[in-house]
């Protein structure tokens, strides 16, 4: 049967990588949401170039 200590590093370990993958997923979700925003935003300007700019 595994010690105390062993568990506890174990555990440790475990939130530590638990860090990182919550810290990747509000990553993803910051990229994803405003990469929509951009998207969006850049064709809403390019349609008004081409049926309000030229001439």
């Amino acid at each position: 049967m595994p010690s105390g200590r062993i568990i506890k590093r174990h555990i440790l370990f475990l939130k530590e990588q638990n860090k990182g993958i919550l810290k990747q997923q509000s990553a993803f979700e910051f990229i994803t949401t405003y990469g929509w925003a951009i998207l969006i935003l850049a064709v809403v300007i390019v349609m008004l170039y081409y049926f309000i700019g030229i001439p």
